[in-house]
């Protein structure tokens, strides 16, 4: 498969994506709809005529074998089409051995006789081969065998033709070992530009063609025709199952009508009178919320929460919980996490626990070193290799008392690993403990009601940054970052009643320093900026200000006299990127003419071609990359395929990019800035392409 065919494709299965999601939601969407509107008893009218007219129109059985004959008759032609297509696709017209190929013909090159062409003397040669007509291609002969008036598939320029032999060269003083070919389409006024020569040549044509399915075969070699395929295959299969839907509803619904009784499949039998069918029982009522949560979770339902899970799980279960949280309750500054899974409780930065409830049971994560608690008595299972529990590693289900108790116990241990203050009873409630904690204020809303110490370091801190020449600050919802360039500067956040400041200065170089900080490499969040320092102090403050001044000494940043702190989060919207064609169609006169004069030239060079693109042009001849021109501001700048080394040292101004990837091929770039420089690069090409090939 050519690179053209593998995007074609590509491109085929992306528009395929597409339009199967739109379908599926198209047909999710209407079966969902005429669901409702039978169930609501809106299409009873229509229900009730479509199965009278059922009813009074029974089919025979010679009817139902000639529709099966039908349906069968097509699939297989169908088939048959598709797979003549990928088998020609797939041996790409070569003759194997004995067994000859096919191939669609594209052109009617041979489809009549040009009135003149005088070569064809007798009727019985004159063989025509319509567009999109399937010939048959045999193995070619010796090149000994080969005569005037033969038929042969042979190759050119990538392009695969059939036209007949009208003369033969045999070896002479411009070619002493070869035998050249001259060919001819029978319906051209004039003969192949270029002779042929024998290893060219693909096979010949006897004169067997299958007419007027070329058209089909040659779409469905295509891409497009695959996607017809995968469009139709998928429409086949999914059709049925919205359709096996309906059906049961209008079915249900006309039990419900009292139009029909339901029969018992299980002994063959139907109700009674006088006997309450169990569908029509189940059919009569209206859709509970049940129902309508399984058509849309599937047979499980709707996903219970951790609250509704709790609610439902028995005695025991929250039982269970509640000593549990009776104990996390005792850890001073303990804050808890309610998810739609499970609870997640934590002490300032450190792990504690997390509550799932699975079935009935409760399973309390410890953020504790499973290998640490091997060989003792403690009951549990290791989920480190869970990413979703992997800082609560330990998980200890609550199937007993003695499993609650030793839950217990190793919370309490944790605690103690971790320097956690425990008071003998409960601090506070676990429902206030919830309650206390609601949505997460940003980082400009705790500002608002911060402090006024809190806002003026916050301001001293942030004028002194912005006191540097372009400097940029970006707002989140967590934090504020300040940047330089590409350099990281330091990011503003605040915990409680504290700004924090981190640096992005490495902290091994200021160990034993007077500066009081905290390293956070280990933080992926700070990784940037790995020095953390408190603001709990004017001496705090001005340390900071000191650091940031060192960083701003190593990479060099300038002061400017009036600092640029925005007081809001500005956001700038980036223009759309302008393409080649806008920004020379904008351009100046000077620029056009040195455009044209450029590509000019490069085009009066035989075999070259160029590539238009969204940001410039590329010129190329054959496999050889010649040029590429892009704009850039107002001037104009050619990329060559040349070796800068090569040209160093000489009259030649230019700039060397052979380090950028997107440059690689064309690595000499110059600027044509002036008429000295188009006469330069004009030179340039001229060595490139080589004056002795001459110009068109």
């Amino acid at each position: 498969m050519q690179n053209f065919d593998a995007y074609q494709f590509f491109l085929c299965l992306v528009v395929f994506i597409i339009l199967t999601t739109i379908f599926t939601a198209t047909v999710i969407y209407v079966i969902r709809v005429n669901c409702k509107f039978i169930d609501l008893g809106v299409k009873d009218d229509k229900i009730k005529i479509e199965y009278e007219k059922k009813q009074a129109r029974k089919k025979s059985i010679l009817a139902k074998v000639l529709d099966m004959f039908v349906l069968v008759f097509f699939t297989f032609v169908f088939i048959a089409i598709f797979g003549l297509g990928v088998v020609m696709s797939v041996r790409e017209d070569k003759v194997v051995g004995e067994i000859p190929t096919l191939k669609v013909v594209q052109s009617g090159s041979m489809s009549y006789v040009n009135e003149y062409n005088k070569y064809l003397d007798k009727e019985d040669v004159t063989t025509h081969i319509h567009t999109f007509d399937v010939v048959v291609i045999h193995k070619l002969p010796k090149v000994e065998d080969l005569k005037i008036n033969d038929i042969v598939l042979y190759e050119i320029d990538g392009f695969l033709l059939v036209h007949r032999i009208v003369d033969i060269e045999l070896p002479n003083s411009e070619h002493p070992d070869e035998i050249h070919f001259l060919l001819h389409g029978d319906a051209n006024e004039l003969p192949d530009k270029f002779p042929v020569k024998y290893e060219q040549m693909k096979g010949i044509y006897l004169g067997k063609r299958v007419p007027y399915i070329g058209t089909f075969v040659a779409f469905m070699q295509s891409p497009a025709g695959y996607l017809c395929i995968l469009l139709v295959i998928f429409a086949i299969i999914a059709l049925p199952f919205g359709e096996k839907k309906i059906e049961k509803r209008k079915y249900a619904r006309l039990l419900a009508l009292g139009l029909i009784q339901g029969e018992n499949k299980q002994e063959g039998t139907t109700a009674q009178e006088g006997e309450e069918s169990p569908v029509v029982v189940a059919t009569e009522t209206a859709i509970t919320d049940a129902d309508q949560e399984e058509s849309r979770f599937g047979k499980f339902g709707k996903p219970k929460s951790f609250e509704e899970k709790l609610a439902i799980s028995g005695e025991k279960t929250q039982n269970a919980y509640a000593e549990i949280a009776s104990t996390l309750c005792r850890i001073e500054k303990i804050r808890a996490i309610r998810g739609f899974k499970g609870e997640t409780y934590r002490c300032g930065n450190k792990a504690v626990c997390k509550l799932g409830i699975r079935g009935k049971t409760l399973s309390v994560y410890l953020a504790l070193a499973p290998h640490e608690f091997e060989n003792t008595k403690y009951i549990f299972e290791d989920v480190s290799q869970r990413k979703d529990y992997a800082s609560y590693a330990m998980r200890v289900k609550m199937t007993s008392d003695r499993q609650v108790k030793w839950a217990k116990e190793l919370l309490l241990i944790l605690a103690e690993k971790n320097g956690l203050s425990v008071a003998k009873e409960p601090i506070t409630n676990i429902k206030d403990l919830f309650r206390s904690f609601g949505k997460a204020k940003t980082f400009e809303q705790k500002l608002k009601t911060a402090t006024p110490i809190l806002k003026e370091r916050y301001l001293n801190i942030s004028e002194f940054v912005t006191s540097y020449d372009r400097m940029r600050v970006i707002r989140g919802k967590k934090a504020e970052t300040y940047r330089c360039g590409n350099k990281s500067v330091c990011k503003l956040t605040i915990r409680g009643k504290t700004l924090n400041v981190y640096v992005g200065l490495d902290p091994k170089e200021y160990e034993d320093t007077k500066y009081h900080f905290t390293d956070v490499s280990d933080s992926k969040t700070y990784a940037n900026y790995p020095m953390r320092l408190k603001m709990t102090s004017d001496r705090q403050v001005r340390w900071a200000k000191e650091l940031l001044g060192s960083l701003a000494e190593k990479y060099g940043f300038v002061i400017v006299k009036k600092p640029t702190l925005p007081r809001k989060p500005s956001f700038h919207a980036f223009k759309k990127p302008k393409s080649f064609a806008y920004k020379l169609r904008t351009s100046s006169d000077i620029l056009k003419a040195r455009y044209k004069e450029i590509s000019t030239f490069i085009l009066s060079f035989d075999k070259t071609r160029f590539i238009k693109s969204k940001k410039g042009e590329t010129y190329k001849k054959g496999n050889t990359c010649v040029c590429k021109l892009t704009i850039r501001g107002k001037t104009l700048n050619a990329y060559l395929g040349l070796d800068p080394k090569a040209y160093e040292n000489t009259k030649y101004v230019f700039t060397d990019v052979s380090q950028s990837k997107t440059y690689a091929n064309y690595p000499m770039r110059v600027k044509l800035t002036s008429d000295r420089q188009v006469r330069w690069l004009k030179e340039l090409l001229s060595d490139l392409l080589g004056v002795e090939g001459g110009a068109k």
